[in-house]
């Protein structure tokens, strides 16, 4: 996945919400904005193009952990998201943004 890091800049405080949906079964999880962006910045991670943007993090959707690439997976996790197991909880999080 590709993320700009002026979204995360603009979101500040705010949840970042990831909603997957992979074969018909829904995966949500959510961190702050900028508990993401010092994590992306801490680890440096991989940037999608040259110019230094958007960050492209890989999301292990079922256990909700970032890591820097695939190859990573297991070992060097970037961050855990927390889960979003309820729609009436993804609904408050969207109002408060």
């Amino acid at each position: 996945m590709n993320i700009p890091p002026e979204k995360l800049e603009t979101l500040g405080t705010a949840p970042f919400i990831f909603d997957c949906l992979i074969s018909g079964c829904r995966y949500t999880w959510c961190a702050p904005a900028v508990v993401l962006l010092a994590a992306f910045k801490q680890h440096n991670l991989h940037r999608a193009n040259k110019d230094g943007k958007p960050y492209a993090p890989y999301l292990d959707y079922e256990k909700g952990l970032i890591y820097g690439s695939p190859y990573q997976s297991d070992t060097q996790p970037i961050c855990q998201l927390s889960r979003i197991l309820d729609g009436s909880t993804f609904n408050n999080i969207l109002q408060n943004i």
